[in-house]
């Protein structure tokens, strides 16, 4: 395979998401929107479960993929050592997402905010499936982000989302959200 292929495939991808398509209005929903995939979010979405659900078990098992995931993601991103597009000299890129905190983060493959958000948006498909695209759509314009912003390659974003519903999709298995759902819904009867 060749990987100056891909590689300029990645970069073109890129200029064309980061460049091409800026505008205001992205700027400031895309640069809002993106936190819906940290780790802050994570926290405060699996405290809502537990809440909303009642169930201390399942809220349990939620951290649990979740810590398993940003482990797995940070062990990678040491592995590979890719540089953040921000981080290339003379590179054509807009960093929008000008935090601070942004300029000291390690690097950039996989994306962690996108295992994230795609790991949330499986499990909330397995618990709540009626609302399934909307899960999926905001987990979308979340990796999106994340390339507009300026802090991604394209195949940074790619791999984090399917990272993340592989997570996903082996937490249901492991854990059997099938049984969860079964469990609220009995529970519900009663």
């Amino acid at each position: 395979m060749d990987f100056y292929l891909l590689d300029n495939i990645n970069e073109r991808l890129f200029e064309w998401i980061n460049i091409g398509l800026s505008n205001k209005f992205f700027d400031i929903f895309l640069s809002n929107i993106t936190k819906l995939g940290s780790i802050v979010f994570a926290f405060l979405f699996t405290l809502a479960i537990c809440i909303l659900s009642k169930n201390v078990r399942l809220t349990f098992k939620i951290v649990y993929v979740l810590a398993f995931n940003l482990i797995v993601v940070q062990i990678l991103k040491y592995i590979f050592n890719t540089v953040r597009p921000f981080c290339v000299e003379n590179a054509n890129s807009n960093l929008i997402y000008s935090d601070a905190f942004v300029r000291t983060l390690g690097p950039g493959f996989p994306s962690s905010h996108s295992a994230v958000i795609f790991t949330i948006a499986f499990i909330m498909h397995r618990l709540y499936p009626r609302l399934s695209p909307l899960y999926f759509s905001i987990a979308i314009i979340v990796s999106f982000s994340r390339i507009y912003l300026g802090v991604h390659y394209p195949f940074d974003v790619l791999f984090g989302s399917l990272f993340g519903l592989i997570s996903g999709w082996l937490f249901d298995k492991r854990f059997k959200l099938k049984d969860e759902i079964a469990n609220r819904n009995s529970t519900r009867v009663l």
